[in-house]
Formats: structure tokens, C-alpha cells, sequence
């Protein structure tokens, strides 16, 4: 018998334990500190109330669903325009 992944557990809406959701609220954290973003800037760009974010990132809660998939839109986009921009930097270094 296989275990769901976190993930799934997420999609499926079942519980994850308190470390867990931490660990996920600090990982978070860095990848928007990484893009260098705030939490506000973060929050406006997945289309949510500053408190949800915060929220997210302190492991109170869990992005689900269409919101879930924003957020990964969301860094994935920074993350290729910050490559983008070091590439170019490299360039003409």
C-alpha cells in the first residue's frame, strides 16, 4: 500500500502535520526572498489578501487548487526572468 504524496494530500484536502506545513510556509519564504519580492508584491501577484499569503508562509495554511497553481505560475515566471536578467549580466560582465 502506497501513501498519497503531500501534494495529493493537499488536492484532496487532507490533513498535513504541523511540521509539514511549516517546512512548506519557510520554503515558500525563500523562493519569494529569492525572486526578491515582498510579501505584499507576492500577495498581489497570485491575486490574494496579504493575510492569505502571510498565512501560507507561516504554515497556517495551505494554497489549494487554482490558487496552488497561480503561486507556482507565479515563481516559476520570476524565477526564469531573474535567470534571464543574470544571463545577461554575465554577458556583459
Amino acid at each position: 500500500l502506497q501513501t498519497a504524496s503531500a501534494q495529493d494530500q493537499l488536492r484532496e484536502g487532507e490533513h498535513v502535520s504541523d511540521d509539514e506545513s511549516r517546512s512548506r510556509g519557510a520554503t515558500l519564504k525563500r523562493a519569494r526572498e529569492a525572486v526578491g519580492l515582498s510579501a505584499e508584491e507576492m500577495a498581489d501577484r497570485v491575486q490574494v489578501a496579504t493575510s492569505t499569503y502571510s498565512g501560507w508562509e507561516q504554515g497556517r495554511h495551505q494554497p489549494r487548487g487554482r490558487t496552488a497553481a497561480r503561486l507556482a505560475t507565479v515563481l516559476d515566471a520570476l524565477s526564469s526572468e531573474r535567470a534571464a536578467l543574470a544571463d545577461r549580466s554575465a554577458v556583459f560582465a
